[in-house]
Formats: structure tokens, C-alpha cells, sequence
């Protein structure tokens, strides 16, 4: 199976990374709905500065190609739905107290109890300077 794995992102953190393209050709869907479900918070998506190129974090997805379930719930329920997709990546994969990421967490609960146990971490983390 081919991803296209792209190796240029904000972050070394959110390596491996998929193209839209990729994406596309691995679960079967036109790359128009795979940028769609990107701007509507399905997928967590972003384009590096230098590139026209949408990227996909690979973790959001488990091996049949299905992303975080509650992802687009969570985003609005943290309040983070302006924020770019790349930190709303790297917020994903934070490793808040008690050892878990949020992207752990939305694979084993409830998108809203998610965001209400990691809210005061993810304010600490967006104010930091």
C-alpha cells in the first residue's frame, strides 16, 4: 500500500505525514473530499509555508485509513477551531499530565469529556510563551 509520505512539516513531532494525494489513493476517496473533510475539521490538515502541498498527519489515522473519531467535536469543544492545523496537530499528540495525548484520548472517549479533561492544560500550553 502506498501513502506518499511527505517528510517536510512544522514540526519533526508530526513526521510521517501524508500527502492529500496520498491520502486519497490510500482510502479511496477523490482528493476534493479529502480537502474537504480537511477544512471542516475531519482531518487535521496544513500547508508548509513554502509548499501548495496539504499535509496529513499520519497518526490521526489507524490502519484502515479512518481518522480520530470526535476529531471535529473535540476541535470546537477546546476551542481551538481557528487555529492552524499543524498546532492543532501538535496539540493532539501533547503528552499532557497523566501520560495520555488528546488523540489517545478521542480513540478511547467521548470528544467533549475529552476537551473538558484536557482544557486547562491546552489553555497552559496556547499561553506559554
Amino acid at each position: 500500500m502506498r501513502h506518499d509520505r511527505a517528510m517536510v512539516t512544522p514540526a519533526d513531532e508530526l513526521n510521517p505525514v501524508f500527502t492529500a494525494d496520498g491520502v486519497s489513493a490510500w482510502i479511496g476517496l477523490p482528493v476534493v473530499e479529502v480537502l474537504r473533510r480537511v477544512a471542516e475539521q475531519q482531518y487535521v490538515g496544513f500547508q508548509p509555508a513554502d509548499s501548495d502541498v496539504v499535509l496529513l498527519p499520519a497518526f490521526q489515522f489507524d490502519e484502515q485509513g479512518a481518522g480520530l473519531p470526535g476529531l471535529q467535536q473535540f476541535i470546537a469543544a477546546a476551542g481551538i477551531s481557528d487555529y492552524d492545523g499543524g498546532d492543532i496537530a501538535l496539540l493532539l499528540i501533547r503528552q499532557f499530565p497523566g501520560g495520555a495525548s488528546a488523540a489517545d484520548a478521542l480513540r478511547n472517549g467521548d470528544p467533549h469529556r475529552v476537551a473538558e479533561r484536557y482544557a486547562a492544560d491546552l489553555q497552559r500550553f496556547l499561553t506559554a510563551p
